[in-house]
């Protein structure tokens, strides 16, 4: 069962998260999750070979983030995302 996992901010919850990863997964930065884009960047660089990662691209403008290898989605692709996946997950 494919899951999208949605982390709305930083520390545990990527941490709690990758435990239960599995290949078919993937995972969406919204909110002050977006800040792991900075905080843990080389974690996501790693888990993106495997797991297709968003952001969600007016919380990264909102907080004046910038991201080069994480694909932004905008709130009609993060509606899209949650359908295109089996279930999806909160991580708060």
């Amino acid at each position: 069962m494919r899951t999208l996992h949605i982390i709305n901010k930083t520390g545990n919850p990527l941490v709690l998260c990758q435990r239960v990863l599995t290949e078919k997964d993937g995972i969406l930065l919204i909110e002050d999750g977006v800040y792991l884009l900075a905080e843990c960047a080389g974690t996501l660089t790693r888990l993106s070979q495997q797991h297709p990662i968003y952001a969600l691209e007016a919380d990264v403008n909102a907080r004046g983030m910038t991201t080069n290898s994480i694909e932004l989605a905008s709130y009609p692709r993060f509606v899209t995302l949650v359908a295109e996946y089996d279930r999806a997950i909160s991580w708060h």
